[in-house]
């Protein structure tokens, strides 16, 4: 597969991205002190399913930023362990979320300057992404 400018890219570029950004949340996490580092590992998950079904707003369209953010730091936490997470658990949480991500997609494929500006914003990203790796080796 190539992108735009004719680069090739690779089943490999697209996972290392995804894990490079969840590498950067825990860093950032790490780097802010590990609040939950103390905490048991039981409590961690279920705080995290609550705040991943806090996710998606009443809405069914819209994020709560500051739930996005706790379940991010808890994740975190929880995989620093080398635990997983309780996704099983959190099964009608899940439904919620697919469903506004769905929504939201839909909504910006519909209009063609807002889905270009997405495209726009995950193309730098990941571009962002390549050179940091080129830089590296």
């Amino acid at each position: 597969m190539q992108d735009q400018d004719g680069a090739n890219l690779t089943r490999a570029d697209v996972v290392g991205w995804l894990n490079s950004a969840q590498m950067d949340r825990r860093a950032k996490y790490v780097q802010a002190g590990r609040r939950f580092q103390s905490a048991q590992s039981d409590e961690l998950k279920q705080q995290w399913i609550k705040a991943f079904e806090a996710f998606v707003l009443p809405d069914g369209r819209s994020l709560n930023g500051e739930m996005v953010s706790l379940a991010d730091d808890i994740e975190s936490e929880i995989s620093l362990r080398g635990e997983p997470l309780p996704y099983e658990k959190a099964e009608n949480a899940m439904a919620a979320l697919e469903k506004a991500v769905l929504s939201v997609y839909n909504d910006t494929k519909a209009d063609p300057e807002q889905h270009d500006k997405a495209r726009e914003r995950a193309h730098a990203d990941f571009v962002a992404y390549q050179k940091a790796m080129r830089e590296r080796h």
